[in-house]
């Protein structure tokens, strides 16, 4: 029987570039967004242990290049590994030098400038083993280069936004990937036609062509009406759409009233029988939001809605237990800067008794932590024994810092769990790592409030996670969208 070298083995190299810290995490700002940067010294070191090393970790060294955590690294050098590269990211704002050798890239994201428009078309060119694409226009928004996309015929994921798409530009690029594109992502982007189908045909052509189907996507990200192609009629292409986000402003006559809400469930009830997932934000009034959640209802019973409303009432509530007899997940973020209806909030789960995970955000409001305590451990839902995962990110804690016995959280778990349940540092928010403190007691009462939860094994509240293993990789778990960035 011959022996593999532990470096042949996939399941090793694949973890490599986690275990030995290949990138690192930096926050230059105490609240500011953390900053992935290349940090190769490690791994550099295990390059020259022998030349089987070598070989092996080259290529994973150089595996991804992101223009921002990889600026302090030589152009030349850059070029030289470029044939190693699989991810390029180029964040906007950054000049995209060109790579030559850089063409077997399976995900790219280009945050293209004007002057380096001409680059971008060729790096996209220059790559047709492409899986994922994130393309930005520049600002001034110039006519999309729809030719570009003939040769991607394994492309999986597209982003596109900050483009002209006049002419059925739009439309002639998607016909090229309909083969093969699982998720689709559209930003802003001008020169649509927004009704009927016109989006798909040449501007000016009086022929609707309705007979572009896309077999294999599973989600749409849509910004809705004069920002995008229409949502009511796009979902008619989509017969296998699993996930749907929409982003609906109140623009001009654009969803003035339910008109045009109802013609998006309409479609989707008609033509997108496998539909689970729906997400909504948007300046669009609350009501709508509801009359779209309940009327999805009618064929399409969802395990998973995420809402963003400026405050949770009884008809959001109302139409998401509609829902409940196959709701999972649910997320709500609620805008208001006053006080929550947090009894409504947490009728929720229990008038949902499937749900696994159930997600929160209400950045603004005025409630404290001890109010939202009182609040989940009066509230119905602990009927609701299904309950996994509860993520909070609503009320102040910060208020428990005054007292006696307030300590950073790292200082009061460095002896272990508190009531079985486990702390990572990893996994929250930078600043709550050191600069918070909280009261032991109030941690304690905090989990206290969930004890009855039995199947509950994580718990996060205002960005700091808690779970009842001490394993790192118990602590992650998939975010929802909307829900702890608007901007999402």
């Amino acid at each position: 029987m011959s022996l593999v070298h532990p470096l042949e083995l996939p399941e090793i190299i694949e973890h490599l570039g986690h275990f030995l810290s290949l990138w690192t995490q930096e926050q230059e700002q105490q609240t500011g967004p953390k900053k992935t940067v290349f940090t190769p010294k490690t791994f550099l070191t295990c390059l020259r242990v022998s030349r089987l090393w070598h070989q092996t970790l080259l290529p994973i060294l150089w595996a991804t290049y992101d223009a921002e955590g990889m600026e302090h690294v030589p152009t030349d050098i850059l070029r030289r590994y470029s044939s190693n590269f699989r991810t390029f990211c180029m964040p906007r704002g950054w000049i995209l030098f060109t790579f030559v050798d850089c063409t077997k890239l399976t995900r790219l994201t280009l945050n293209s400038n004007t002057a380096d428009i001409g680059h971008s078309r060729q790096m996209v060119r220059s790559n047709p083993g492409l899986k994922s694409l994130k393309w930005n226009g520049p600002s001034i928004l110039p006519l999309l280069p729809c030719d570009e996309f003939a040769s991607l015929t394994r492309l999986e994921s597209l982003t596109l936004s900050l483009w002209d798409v006049s002419g059925g530009r739009l439309g002639r690029a998607l016909r090229l990937l309909a083969g093969s594109i699982k998720e689709l992502e559209i930003g802003w982007l001008t020169g649509l036609h927004v009704q009927g189908t016109r989006w798909i045909t040449a501007e000016g052509n009086d022929t609707e062509d309705d007979s572009l189907i896309f077999p294999c996507l599973e989600l749409v990200r849509l910004p809705g009406l004069c920002f995008g192609p229409d949502p009511a009629e796009f979902v008619k292409s989509c017969p296998n759409l699993a996930r749907l986000e929409l982003t609906l402003e109140r623009y001009k006559d654009n969803y003035k009233d339910d008109e045009d809400i109802v013609r998006i469930t309409d479609s989707l009830c008609a033509h997108c029988p496998k539909l689970r997932s729906l997400a909504v934000k948007g300046t669009i009034e609350q009501g709508l939001k509801a009359t779209l959640i309940r009327n999805c209802a009618t064929s399409n019973s969802l395990s998973e809605i995420i809402v963003v409303v400026p405050s949770i009432d009884s008809h959001i509530a109302d139409s998401i237990a509609l829902h409940a007899s196959t709701l999972s997940t649910l997320g709500i973020l609620n805008m208001t800067n006053g006080p929550v209806a947090l009894d409504q909030l947490f009728q929720l789960p229990a008038r949902c008794p499937r749900l696994r995970q159930f997600s929160v955000g209400a950045w603004y409001c005025c409630e404290t932590g001890p109010a939202v305590l009182d609040a989940i451990r009066t509230a119905a839902w602990r009927s609701n024994s299904r309950l996994e995962v509860l993520d909070l990110d609503i009320g102040d804690i910060k208020e428990t810092s005054k007292r006696a016995d307030a300590s950073t959280l790292g200082e009061m778990f460095k002896d272990g769990p508190i009531i079985g349940w486990h702390y990572h540092a990893g996994d929250s928010i930078a600043s709550y790592k050191t600069n918070v403190r909280l009261s032991r007691a109030f941690v304690e009462d905090m989990f206290k409030s969930v004890a009855g939860f039995e199947n509950l094994w994580l718990l996060r509240w205002c960005m700091i996670v808690f779970t009842r293993s001490s394993r790192p990789a118990e602590a992650r778990f998939a975010s929802l969208p909307f829900i702890h960035s608007a901007d999402d």
